[in-house]
């Protein structure tokens, strides 16, 4: 490096490349959103939503796709039932596949003066729920990889359109059941205090439903249920 980038050594060496720490103010203040691929090949397609402030996952939910927008709208649109409002900022990769949650998201923050309520760009800028996959495929989706890749090498699958509606018949349930089952035991697991101060350290459940506690608010904007029909519509 010193032959090749003697001037990137140098400002390594002054510390001049300062890294950004990540921070968010509260629940529901940021909500990361993503898809997961590595079982996309069977037909499987899974897509999650992670909370900023807590890491508490919003959803988490596998079918037979994840790049239509309709869908991963509905999601959305269940979340924003189930907490009764949206966060503040909703963060996700340039995809056509979140269109219609920008435009949700839009739509119900159309009155505020918050600014940029729809935050896209490259995975590093969502490294939330990034950096989730791979706890995820360490408790679930590894043995699912495993599994389907020796029924390739042994001839049982092929990946035509027949053999893909097979495996999601007979394995989407148990996915989801299984992925129900780890966003529970995530969001009641301990996370251990981290490096960053601005990362709160707790039970994700815990910090997003007392932020107090944690000498936070939270930020969740209500949305009424005449809106919500509206979009769901």
């Amino acid at each position: 490096m010193q032959e090749t980038d003697p001037e990137g050594v140098e400002i390594r060496a002054s510390k001049r490349l300062v890294r950004r720490a990540y921070f968010a103010k509260g629940p529901n203040y940021i909500s990361h959103i993503d898809g997961y691929d590595k079982l996309k090949p069977f037909g499987l397609c899974i897509s999650g939503s992670i909370d900023g402030f807590s890491s508490r996952i919003i959803w988490l939910n596998v079918y037979n796709t994840n790049n239509n927008p309709r869908i991963i709208g509905r999601y959305f649109l269940e979340s924003v039932k189930q907490i009764r409002g949206s966060p503040c900022i909703v963060i996700g990769d340039c995809g056509t596949e979140n269109g219609h949650v920008r435009d949700f998201q839009t739509f119900f923050h159309r009155n505020s003066s918050f600014g940029n309520v729809y935050m896209s760009g490259a995975s590093t800028c969502n490294q939330r729920i990034e950096s989730w996959w791979g706890f995820l495929r360490r408790e679930c989706t590894q043995f699912w990889i495993e599994l389907f890749r020796s029924m390739e090498e042994e001839g049982l699958y092929n990946g035509d359109f027949l053999d893909k509606n097979l495996v999601q018949f007979c394995f989407m349930a148990l996915i989801q059941d299984e992925l129900d089952d780890i966003a529970e035991i995530w969001n009641t697991h301990k996370i251990r205090p981290s490096r960053n101060q601005n990362w709160p350290s707790g039970r994700p459940d815990l910090m997003y439903f007392t932020p107090m506690l944690w000498g936070s608010e939270d930020y969740l904007c209500s949305v009424p249920d005449e809106e919500l029909y509206v979009c769901a519509t």
